[in-house]
């Protein structure tokens, strides 16, 4: 078999072959689906500070609110 490894961005990659941010990259089962399949890297979703300090935010605001939901119901 030939030797498709390349350097991309400092990192040495056994092939060409990178995976985009997708639903095909949406769980760990999947990544390493890609990986044993040949990927040679896979592209993550980002998860910005914002995203997780409004997630945090909303989460204080309605934990009571939750809270009353889940033992009422």
């Amino acid at each position: 078999m030939a030797d498709l490894s390349t350097e991309y961005l400092g990192m040495t990659l056994r092939n060409p072959i990178i995976v985009g941010s997708s639903g095909l990259t949406n769980s760990v089962a999947k990544v390493k689906e890609l990986e044993a399949n040949g990927a040679g890297a896979v592209v993550l979703k980002s998860v910005f500070e914002e995203e997780i300090a409004a997630d945090e935010y909303i989460r204080a605001e309605f934990e009571d609110v939750l809270k009353e939901a889940m033992t009422s119901g």
